[in-house]
């Protein structure tokens, strides 16, 4: 499994980008983009109808790689996870306890066929959320140890 069951396109969109989970049904995440009037709108779907909000939802121009990444930095699930860590971390927060931060460090994979480099900006920032969930681990365990 894995998109097959996303909503239908609407007339004239692509999907410019998607976020992969390796859960057990492999779900996507797909940001779209259609023309309309004046400009390209964007929406997110999923495979479970879940509301998701971004901070450009339309635009005049196609998005440049550093817009791209902010939908991904800031859009939210509503009802989902902190709307503080975005559509990127997010489901790794949603999934992280204290023990399986490492085992979630490739639960979450952001690609594009149009933004090539959108998948090695991303797989920096999930090198650096483990590395940043590891240290917070370990000063954690310093401070009980100290007590």
């Amino acid at each position: 499994m894995g998109g097959e069951y996303l909503a239908t396109y609407l007339l004239g969109e692509v999907e410019i980008a998607r976020i992969t989970l390796k859960s057990t049904t492999s779900d996507v995440i797909s940001l779209r983009a259609r023309p309309i009037q004046g400009g390209i709108a964007y929406r997110v779907i999923d495979e479970y109808d879940a509301k998701f909000t971004l901070p450009i939802p339309r635009s005049a121009e196609p998005l440049t790689l550093a817009e791209l990444i902010r939908q991904f930095d800031e859009g939210s699930l509503e009802d989902g996870f902190d709307s503080s860590v975005g559509l990127a971390l997010g489901y790794n927060w949603l999934n992280a306890d204290d023990d399986n931060h490492e085992s979630l460090r490739d639960f979450t994979s952001i690609s594009s066929r149009i933004y090539r480099q959108l998948y090695d900006h991303f797989e920096h920032i999930y090198d650096d959320w483990l590395f940043q969930c590891l240290k917070e681990k370990k000063e954690d365990a310093e401070k009980g140890e100290a007590v």
